[in-house]
């Protein structure tokens, strides 16, 4: 924090399937505590640090596409619902 030009921020909790595969493999990689390798970008150079958890229920990549296809699933049978609801009560009018 002594250095100039060095922005530290507040810490952000992510689950590892909130973030890429590249960054996912960068994170496996390093050991709690110590810093990834930089994310360079032309405006900064971006380092994140690895803490540990104490949580144990973690959403892994798998979880949330499971999660996310029985939510679509679930969505496209409520569309379907609602669409042939409102074609039975739909009113043509051909002039």
């Amino acid at each position: 924090m002594a250095l100039p030009d060095v922005a530290v921020r507040a810490s952000i909790k992510k689950e590892s399937a909130e973030l890429g595969q590249l960054q996912r493999d960068a994170l496996n990689n390093t050991p709690v505590g110590r810093l990834t390798p930089p994310d360079i970008t032309p405006r900064h150079r971006a380092f994140r640090r690895l803490q540990q958890t104490d949580s144990k229920d973690t959403d892994t990549p798998a979880k949330r596409e499971a999660r996310d296809t029985v939510f679509n699933e679930r969505y496209q049978a409520l569309s379907k619902k609602y669409l042939k609801e409102l074609r039975t009560q739909a009113l043509i009018e051909i002039r």
